[in-house]
């Protein structure tokens, strides 16, 4: 990272360097490292700021095993060694006391006492109707850790692309995007805002208006990544420049409701070659229930553990419209709710 007089100064203007050594949730620790000519001072003023100057994206999962003890999670621990097999490399385990992006526990009291549930890494679930878990009891053990990698490498794919979103960032190309919704009674489409988080209701609509302001052509993909873990993909096309896209995407269903994420891609693109298109990253929602055993950027995504499988969600059109610097990743953050 730069370090930074004011946040004002351009990046060369840094008054050194640091690289970050360790990070938690309120604390970070980094040691000074050369860099451009420069090395840090040992005094350094106040009010100083750290620029991020790149990321290493890191798409392994980690997930904390249960604590042993109980039938659900002595049958799982059993089968650790098919399970970190089946997972493949992008998965590690860690004990239930250390820190992890997923956390594996037994809830005795819950409707599934006998199931292992997918929890986030605060171990809590706001709703276990919506929470992954695996039963354990119908299965052996090769059965249990295919069924459980499984669900996780879902979860894991779903949850690099927002890791990419949020590497990549929405700076760089100069393409104004606005997402748009309309309810069943008022067709008036408007904004929907980045903050706060907006909250969209079954039959709200979800629209984009974007432009391309570049003096290239650009390609563009919208996704939508449930509360499921599901990925739907809901357009690819290319923008020339000084192009308009004017797009009804999809309507919200009340199939799966919680918080979700709308990822708008936008890549340079060369001109006569072929639209980028990532329907390929789109796949199914994770069961919640499993009872049986079941360019750059493009070399990015394959790198974080995408493949084909089914999209689901209701589209307001089946047609695909014709629609230097690098790609962008614009990222909206929707909590989708019953209506009252």
């Amino acid at each position: 990272m730069a370090v930074m007089a004011s946040a004002a100064d351009p990046t060369d203007a840094a008054l050194g360097y640091v690289e970050l050594t360790a990070v938690d949730t309120f604390t970070a620790t980094g040691r000074p490292t050369p860099r451009d000519g420069k090395t840090l001072p040992a005094d350094l003023p106040k009010g100083l700021t750290l620029r991020k100057l790149d990321a290493a994206l890191d798409f392994t999962l980690t997930v904390a095993l249960p604590a042993p003890g109980s039938s659900p999670a002595d049958a799982l621990l059993s089968a650790l060694d098919a399970l970190t097999a089946a997972a493949g490399p992008r998965l590690t385990f860690v004990t239930a006391t250390e820190e992890a992006d997923l956390r594996l526990a037994v809830l005795p009291d819950s409707p599934r006492p006998d199931a292992v549930w997918i929890l986030p890494a605060t171990g809590l679930a706001e709703d276990l109707a919506t929470t992954p878990s695996v039963l354990t009891t119908d299965k052996d053990a090769a059965t249990l850790a295919a069924t459980l990698a499984d669900t996780l490498t879902s979860i894991a794919r779903a949850q690099n692309l927002l890791k990419l979103g949020a590497a990549v960032g929405d700076t760089g190309l100069d393409v104004s995007v606005e997402l748009q919704t309309r309810t069943p009674e008022d067709s008036t489409l408007r904004a929907l805002p980045f903050a706060p988080v907006p909250t969209l209701l079954p039959e709200d609509e979800v629209h984009v208006l974007a432009r391309n302001k570049t003096e290239g052509p650009v390609d563009m993909n919208v996704l939508y990544i449930a509360a499921d873990y599901s990925i739907s993909h809901w357009f690819s096309g290319r923008l020339q420049p000084g192009d308009t896209l004017k797009k009804g995407l999809f309507k919200i269903t009340d199939t799966v409701l919680g918080q979700e994420r709308m990822l708008v891609v936008v890549t340079p693109a060369k001109p006569q070659s072929p639209v980028e298109d990532l329907s390929y990253l789109a796949q199914g929602a994770v069961e919640t229930n499993r009872n049986l055993g079941i360019s750059a950027l493009g070399d990015a995504l394959i790198e974080a553990g995408f493949g084909t499988a089914t999209r689901g969600a209701i589209g307001l059109t089946e047609d695909t419209e014709e629609a230097g610097p690098g790609p962008v990743i614009l990222q909206l953050e929707l909590r989708t709710v019953a209506p009252d």
